[in-house]
C-alpha cells in the first residue's frame, strides 16, 4: 500500500468515525431533551456526567444533583422543548452541540417559555455519551 493511499485511507476512517460519533452524539442529545419532556429521569440520568456543570440563560449554575432536584420535586416539569440550527462536532471522545432552543416548562406550577442559544459538551465515557457542561443565553 502507497503512503498516499495509506493517508487517504486513514483519513476516511477519521471522517467515517467522526460522522458515524456526530450521529451517536446526535441520537444522545434528542434523547436527553425526549427524558425532560417525557419526564424520564432515569434516562436523564445516565446521559448527564456526575461532573456536569449546567449554566442556565440567567446566570444560574447546577451541578448534577442541583439540576434533577426540581425535576425529581415536580417543581419544573418541561412541557415542550424544540431545537433550531443545531450543529453537532465531535473531537475524539469529545463532543460539542450548538443551536437555539425554544422551552416551555411549568416552574412551581407557572409556564416559563425561554428561546436561547446554547452550547454543550459532551464526553463519551463506558462506551456512550454524557452531557458535562450546559450554557445558555436567553435570546430576545
Amino acid at each position: 500500500m502507497t503512503t498516499i493511499t495509506t493517508a487517504l485511507l486513514a483519513l476516511a476512517l477519521m471522517f467515517s468515525g467522526q460522522a458515524n460519533g456526530s450521529n451517536d452524539l446526535r441520537e444522545a442529545e434528542s434523547a436527553r431533551l425526549r427524558a425532560l419532556v417525557t419526564a424520564d429521569y432515569a434516562a436523564l440520568d445516565r446521559l448527564l456526567g456526575d461532573d456536569l456543570t449546567y449554566t442556565h440563560s440567567t446566570a444560574k449554575v447546577d451541578t448534577k444533583a442541583s439540576y434533577l432536584e426540581p425535576l425529581l420535586s415536580g417543581r419544573t416539569r418541561y412541557t415542550s422543548l424544540d431545537p433550531e440550527d443545531v450543529q453537532v462536532r465531535v473531537y475524539g471522545t469529545t463532543g460539542v452541540i450548538t443551536g437555539a432552543l425554544r422551552s416551555v416548562a411549568l416552574v412551581a406550577g407557572k409556564e416559563s417559555r425561554t428561546h436561547m442559544r446554547f452550547t454543550s459538551t459532551w464526553v463519551r465515557r463506558d462506551d456512550r455519551w454524557q452531557m458535562v457542561a450546559w450554557q445558555s443565553t436567553r435570546l430576545p
